[in-house]
């Protein structure tokens, strides 16, 4: 994995940013994050969503829509799916379903 990470950058910056999301909803980690902390990365990220989110789209789209096989390509895709997978528990749905990045109709 860590081999994949450095040759594909996309795939390193798409796992840092689930990372951030996924320590910030995480008990254990919440348990040694002063609150206030916490509360100014969640709510910095999701200031951020509306830019973020229509940029995952295009790029996995473009990735989907040539059908790009490479190791990067499905290592990028895969990240891609694991921060969605961590966001979408709590980003406004409107977000997720927006015309210019509705990311169910990216994978028709």
């Amino acid at each position: 994995m860590y081999f994949l990470c450095l040759c594909c950058p996309s795939s390193t910056a798409l796992t840092a940013l689930r990372n951030i999301a996924e320590d910030c909803v995480d008990s254990d980690f919440n348990s040694r994050l002063p609150t206030g902390r916490r509360q100014d990365i969640l709510s910095s990220l999701n200031a951020q969503l509306p830019t973020i989110l229509p940029q995952l789209y295009a790029y996995m789209a473009r990735i989907y829509e040539t059908r790009a096989t490479t190791v990067a390509a499905a290592e990028v895709l895969k990240a891609a799916l694991q921060l969605l997978k961590r966001l979408v528990n709590w980003v406004c749905l409107e977000l997720i379903f927006a015309s210019e990045a509705n990311f169910v109709d990216v994978f028709r």
